[in-house]
């Protein structure tokens, strides 16, 4: 058993810590492991999207990412680093260049830097009450307390920005604060060495901030738990992307060993969440992912190599029209044995980013002949709504998009069983993706869908369609599925619901043998 005099020392040691730590912070930082990947990946790519549940840490990890780019290098890394004579962090010309910080370019950032700080939350809440108080208990107390030492104040006392003085380290380096509820313009005009999200903004206002960017070539990060509304456009324009310069990572509650598993329970069991928010505040799951229109689909099942499917099997094309985008085509294969592979589609890029088009119907009838490239065609079909409506335009009836269509030589048919219905193209499309995914996949163990890989339409479709979150009443869930991928997926749904030949006919087609049960049938037919 310890000594009084021991217990006394230990006590004194403690307050001896704590008493350092308070006044250098960041000299005794230590990121867990999910927070050093954060950490780490900054300097890896141009934009970083840290996707974490709740009480990962995130925000203090953001915080002292922030204050590490005003001083210009990560105080917590440097060993044996002591504070100046001032009390403050030492200038980054005493410190090794391997730990400055950088553009992508691998030029050192400026310093005083000027950097961008933005909420996904209401500024109130979001830099009041998290960035702005972890930011300042990461400064020393001398710097907090040094004369020169601004923090601007805007309605109800929260903070626009926090200049550090000009006579110690960081030079005077400047940070603001943003809220992305703001109106996107209150973010032009200035330039930034680096921007910093916690939380999701709005897809605007991080267009303005991009821009602010680039001619300091800076980075940016984003520290978020994937909920709300402004996630969808995060994954879309981020992570799903082919963006080479973005970098996603993905951290958990339980990465933080400083919270109990006690506790970790108890905050994931007491929350009453549904089970995509639960999936989203516990590993950083995308919340709206969990809505899925085709949860099954998976890239290693469904996607096959450009070029992979059969020259000899026949075709159908489908078409989507639009008035003010483009219209969506998509081409499909039909093998023997039920088998649909969607082989190509226009236009070639993302669809759903396109918000206008000039083509005119003699423009799509040459479009439509690339695509079929003289293959052996099944079937054209067109939306059975919008292709046959014959415009009613001051009294004057116009000819539909079918009868344009027609004029060009090119036939379309518009109505057939299961289009006007979307959950029976739904329901189709489900179980052609179908295969038993506890098995390696074979000839005999895969889906009957499959889409060659530079289909991207038509991938993100089924990769990304999702149905509406619940609303207030959890337990009420949207039937309607959103709108950004509708083309393709219409395009899709008339294809498999298109009532082609049987198996039979396409093997009578093929000139091949028949089978027993097929001769057998064929003498019993009345007529033989």
């Amino acid at each position: 058993m310890a000594s009084r005099d021991e217990n006394i020392r230990i006590i004194l040691a403690r307050q001896e810590l704590e008493r350092r730590r308070s006044s250098a912070p960041l000299l005794y930082y230590e990121p867990h492991e999910g927070q050093q990947r954060f950490h780490g990946a900054i300097l890896s790519k141009r934009i970083v999207v840290c996707t974490s549940g709740n009480r990962f840490g995130k925000s203090y990890c953001n915080a002292a990412e922030i204050v590490a780019w005003m001083y210009g290098y990560r105080i917590w890394l440097v060993p044996g680093l002591e504070l100046t004579a001032e009390g403050d962090y030492p200038p980054r010309s005493e410190v090794p260049t391997e730990y400055w910080l950088t553009r992508p370019d691998g030029v050192p950032i400026n310093v005083p830097s000027c950097g961008l700080a933005v909420t996904g939350l209401d500024l109130l809440k979001g830099i009041s009450r998290i960035l702005f108080p972890y930011i300042e208990q990461l400064l020393p107390p001398a710097v907090r307390r040094h004369p020169d030492y601004r923090v601007a104040r805007g309605s109800m006392s929260v903070p626009l920005y926090i200049q550090l003085p000009p006579s110690l380290a960081s030079r005077g380096s400047i940070c603001y604060f943003g809220a992305g509820s703001q109106d996107p313009m209150a973010f032009e005009g200035n330039k930034y060495d680096y921007a910093a999200f916690d939380e999701p903004p709005t897809q605007t206002v991080f267009g303005a901030t991009w821009r602010g960017l680039t001619d300091h070539y800076g980075r940016c990060w984003f520290s978020m738990t994937p909920i709300g509304p402004n996630a969808p456009w995060v994954f879309d324009e981020m992570v799903a992307s082919d963006r080479k310069d973005v970098l996603n990572i993905v951290g958990s509650i339980h990465d933080n060993p400083f919270i109990g598993e006690q506790e970790k329970i108890e905050f994931l069991d007491g929350g009453t969440y549904d089970e995509s928010e639960r999936a989203a505040r516990e590993s950083g799951a995308w919340q709206f992912l969990t809505h899925r229109a085709f949860p099954t689909f998976d890239a290693a099942a469904h996607i096959i190599p450009s070029g992979s499917t059969p020259i000899s099997w026949p075709i159908g094309l489908a078409c989507d029209p639009a008035h003010r985008r483009p219209y969506m085509f998509v081409v499909a294969a039909f093998g023997p044995n039920g088998e649909i592979h969607v082989i190509s589609e226009w236009p070639e890029s993302d669809h759903s980013k396109i918000h206008s088009s000039a083509y005119t119907i003699p423009d799509y009838a040459k479009i439509v002949a690339i695509l079929e490239r003289g293959r052996d065609l099944d079937f054209r079909v067109l939306d059975p709504r919008f292709g046959s409506a014959a415009p009613r335009i001051k009294g004057e009836v116009h000819t539909s998009i079918q009868e344009d269509f027609n004029r060009e030589g090119l036939f379309f048919e518009c109505r057939f069983e299961g289009t006007e219905r979307e959950e029976i193209g739904i329901g189709r499309i489900r179980e052609l993706l179908r295969w038993d995914s506890r098995a390696p996949l074979s000839t005999l163990n895969r889906p009957k869908l499959r889409i060659e890989s530079h289909c991207i339409n038509t991938i993100n479709t089924l990769s990304m369609s999702n149905f509406a979150p619940p609303g207030r009443d959890k337990h009420k869930l949207d039937e309607k599925l959103a709108e950004k991928y509708k083309d393709a997926r219409d395009c899709l749904r008339y294809i498999v619901v298109y009532p082609r030949m049987s198996e039979r006919d396409w093997r009578d087609q093929q000139g091949g043998y028949l089978s027993d049960d097929d001769l057998r049938d064929w003498n019993d037919w009345d007529a033989w």
